[in-house]
């Protein structure tokens, strides 16, 4: 499955969910003891909360005042979604426009409310969460870890959900193993994706800290943090990543196939027409999904 078939899939699935039709719906103030399901109504801004399985742990605060000023000439021109919880609402999707909303103390907005099996709406909202572009690392993970968690996902069938490679959602969910100074500079893109990956193959949390401060103040490469990764003897600065010689460019090119193909880190170290591959792996879940990618099973030994 493509990502962008995934994509147009995924928003085939929301707008089943919150329903279309050519007509312009007529909003509902809310007053009745039966709240009609499936229209847009009228409800109390201060009678909805958040969602708890929001993956974006930073909204800007630009966005919400450009936001909040279209609302006020505008309107809301999208109903949000939310469901019934006891007397008040919960939201499943709309985060931006209900904040916005509460920042101009607006006093109602135009929702639906869905009554629908929990496992139904819950993974909607959080797929639909994990195929927004401008979540960071560090969101992706945690949303990730909720799919996992919530839903009673292995990776693989997340992947899936969500139109990525089994490998690319299992490192994701692996960031949250990092001290939370690191994530937090992940989570504020002081460190990539790839750097954050390879800092995972550094056990010491005083030589991953040295390499942090390097990656965020020197600007090293995945590289070179993969080359700090393999070694044991103290660094002070940039120029203890520097190569001793430079691999052959068909070597390197190999490597990176490998990276790709298996997800993790490869060295090929090659002398005279013989030499040795290095694969990392960091869990033993890890170790049989590259097993799995290589096509060895546990039967065979």
């Amino acid at each position: 499955m493509s990502e962008q078939k995934s994509s147009r899939g995924l928003g085939r699935g929301l707008r089943a969910l919150i329903g279309q039709s050519d007509k312009q719906p007529v909003m509902t103030d809310v007053g009745s003891a039966e709240e009609p399901l499936g229209q847009i109504l009228s409800l109390p801004v201060d009678s909805i909360d958040p969602n708890p399985l929001q993956p974006r742990s930073a909204f800007s605060d630009s966005d919400i005042d450009n936001l909040a000023r279209t609302i006020s000439t505008h309107g809301v021109l999208s109903p949000i979604l939310v469901r019934k919880t006891g007397k008040r609402y919960e939201l499943i999707n709309g985060e931006r426009r209900l904040r916005a909303a509460k920042s101009i103390s607006l006093g109602n907005i135009p929702a639906i409310i869905r009554e629908e099996p929990d496992h139904n709406i819950l993974e909607l909202a959080l797929i639909e969460n994990v195929q927004r572009e401008d979540l960071n690392p560090m969101d992706l993970a945690r949303a990730y870890r909720n799919m996992c968690d919530t839903l009673k996902l292995t990776a693989g069938e997340v992947a899936h959900k969500v139109g990525k490679k089994r490998e690319t959602v299992a490192n994701y969910v692996r960031l949250l193993q990092l001290d939370e100074d690191t994530r937090k500079k992940v989570a504020e893109g002081k460190i990539k994706f790839g750097h954050a990956r390879a800092l995972l193959a550094i056990e010491d949390p005083v030589r991953r800290k040295r390499v942090v401060e390097l990656i965020v103040k020197q600007g090293i490469s995945v590289r070179q943090v993969e080359k700090f990764a393999g070694t044991t003897g103290p660094i002070k600065s940039v120029a203890f990543f520097a190569e001793k010689k430079q691999k052959p460019p068909y070597i390197e090119d190999l490597e990176q196939k490998f990276r790709e193909r298996l997800g993790t880190k490869v060295v090929i170290r090659e002398n005279k027409g013989k030499g040795k591959i290095t694969i990392d792996f960091y869990t033993n879940e890890d170790f049989e999904r590259i097993m799995g990618i290589l096509g060895v099973s546990n039967s065979d030994f």
